[in-house]
């Protein structure tokens, strides 16, 4: 049994935004993350995941959710119950606007983000060379986009495919909309670009999109309800130890 050793969260400022990484690639294909802050439901939904890797991202997602909430409110992991709206989790009431989250994961790669104040979406994708990057841009980026797209080739175009897959698909987790908003009318060739912060308006709302690479392999972008403002990613590593 791995056990995680997720990072106290006591205090996050107002530009600041908390990413906690849980990287579960070196685990053996029998070794599973231990389960103690998970709720009965959540266990019941882990245990119909087949593959362990399933089951260990589902785990860690949830075990630094709720580790990361208990640290940073006082509130009991066994009082922290979630809702879903749209499919996108949240606290229920009456702690829902105590704090904004997010996950993600890919491929053993799990990723949390918080923020005290406003709406957060996080993406994280595994570069993978063997899909076919003109069929699925075709789905997600307009005609301009596309044209501007076909400019590159080879890894260029496979980074700059999922550097715009990982934006649109943070702004989309933020809006709580998923892919029922068309991500065709979120173009990230015309973020306004400041600082490293990227920014646009969408809606008539406001929200920022700050952009990396982890470990090479692992493109991922974070997204924040906001206006323009210079807000800085403060990543914690969630570290593995066995039992």
């Amino acid at each position: 049994m791995i056990k995680l050793s997720i990072p106290k969260v006591r205090y996050i400022a107002n530009q600041e935004i908390v990413v906690v990484i849980a990287d579960l690639r070196n685990l053996a294909a029998e070794e599973l993350v231990e389960t103690s802050l998970l709720t009965k439901n959540e266990l019941d939904r882990c245990h119909r995941f087949l593959q362990a890797s399933d089951k260990n991202m589902f785990m860690a997602g949830r075990s630094i959710l709720r580790s990361v909430i208990h640290s940073y409110s006082d509130i009991p992991v066994t009082n922290i119950e979630l809702d879903f709206v749209s499919g996108k989790p949240m606290l229920s009431d009456p702690h829902r606007s105590l704090i904004h989250f997010n996950i993600t994961h890919s491929n053993d790669v799990v990723m949390v983000a918080f923020h005290p104040n406003f709406p957060v979406g996080i993406d994280v994708e595994r570069y993978n060379s063997n899909i076919d990057l003109t069929a699925v841009a075709k789905t997600i980026m307009s005609n301009k986009e596309f044209n501007y797209f076909s400019n590159f080739s080879g890894k260029e175009q496979l980074n700059h495919f999922y550097q715009t897959w990982v934006a649109k698909e943070s702004i989309l987790k933020c809006m709580g909309t998923g892919f029922y908003f068309d991500p065709k009318k979120i173009n990230p060739n015309e973020f306004i670009s400041k600082n490293g912060i990227e920014h646009l308006c969408l809606n008539h709302s406001d929200y920022i999109v700050l952009r990396y690479n982890f470990d090479n392999d692992y493109p991922w972008a974070v997204s924040v309800k906001s206006k323009p403002d210079n807000f800085v990613i403060n990543k914690h590593l969630v570290s593995i130890e066995y039992a």
